[in-house]
């Protein structure tokens, strides 16, 4: 179970991410999606 907890971490931190990075909204929905479809590929 250390995978669900590592997504736990990531989720909960993921205000603290947002805010620290300097990019507008769609950029980040866009990297969001990217990361997201390129981990699903490798499943």
């Amino acid at each position: 179970m250390p995978v669900f907890s590592v997504a736990a971490i990531i989720w909960g931190s993921n205000g603290v991410i947002v805010n620290s990075v300097s990019l507008n909204a769609y950029a980040i929905a866009f990297l969001r999606v990217l990361f997201a479809s390129i981990v699903l590929t490798l499943f």
